[in-house]
């Protein structure tokens, strides 16, 4: 049921500046996700497992990369859309390897009034702001970033 909805997972301070991540564990959902603050201001988050081999991309529970963050494994890079952008003695793989098959797994992601929302169902359709229907219309315009530290 939960991977069908939105969940809040953060608040936008826990990333504020381009390169900021946190990491947020769905233990109901056995999985755990890398939320970051792209170049371009906008929050993704990614299942927190390099593509290769599964290890956590992301090992601490918040911090900043510049932009760029490497599996402790093999050294796998990601940027922070999650491509893949460098891959050690990558001649060593097999002919068919692509890296740009091969980028951290993403995760619907959306922002709303400064919270972190993600829907692990990559096919859904349907939106936040629809998700939350009148109760995000009567209470989107509430200051909660004036309200201190609540996550």
């Amino acid at each position: 049921m939960f991977r069908r909805k939105w969940l809040n997972v953060g608040r936008v301070e826990q990333a504020p500046n381009p390169g900021d991540y946190f990491v947020a564990d769905l233990k109901i959902l056995d999985t755990s996700l890398l939320v970051i603050r792209g170049k371009d201001g906008e929050y993704r988050a990614f299942h927190n497992m390099c593509s290769h081999r599964g290890a956590p991309v992301a090992w601490d529970a918040e911090g900043s990369c510049r932009g760029y963050l490497a599996c402790r494994f093999h050294g796998w890079v990601y940027d922070a859309k999650g491509e893949l952008v460098s891959v050690p003695e990558e001649e060593k793989f097999h002919a068919c390897f692509h890296r740009g098959e091969n980028g951290l797994t993403p995760v619907r992601t959306e922002v709303w009034a400064g919270f972190v929302f993600v829907n692990l169902d990559a096919e859904g359709k349907e939106s936040l702001t629809d998700f939350l229907g009148g109760i995000g219309r009567h209470l989107g315009d509430f200051p909660y970033e004036k309200m201190g530290k609540c996550y």
